[in-house]
């Protein structure tokens, strides 16, 4: 078994992105866990900076919306802009405390969907 040591960017001190990784690197860490940024041009460089430290990422994520629909939604658009940059898992927290089972099985489905969904586009390559 190999263990995979994570740095969590929230808290991190240092003055951009970048030096935070690169603190994470330095101390040992395999890779980092982050919000995957909804600007093109920031996630592209986050990438780089993935690729180029050689580190892994876990995505973080905290769904939105006015209703069990609306997190769905923002869950599915969340996972598409972490899928391009391959990361080990995402750590989504999901849904409000107040949904109701069933209103929490609206965005389950929808995440296990896309799951089967991006494995397939994946796996074709």
């Amino acid at each position: 078994m190999k263990i995979t040591w994570i740095c969590a960017m929230w808290g991190m001190t240092g003055a951009d992105l970048s030096a935070n990784m690169k603190m994470a690197r330095d101390a040992g860490f395999d890779g980092i866990e982050a919000g995957v940024p909804e600007d093109e041009q920031e996630r592209s460089r986050m990438h780089s900076l993935l690729k180029e430290m050689n580190l892994s990422l876990v995505a973080q994520q905290w769904t939105r919306g006015a209703d069990a629909a609306g997190h769905a939604g923002s869950f599915e658009e969340q996972y598409r802009r972490a899928a391009p940059l391959s990361p080990l898992l995402i750590n989504s927290h999901t849904g409000r405390d107040i949904f109701t089972l069933t209103e929490n099985l609206v965005i389950f489905r929808k995440a296990a969907a896309l799951e089967k969904e991006l494995e397939r586009i994946r796996f074709a390559r």
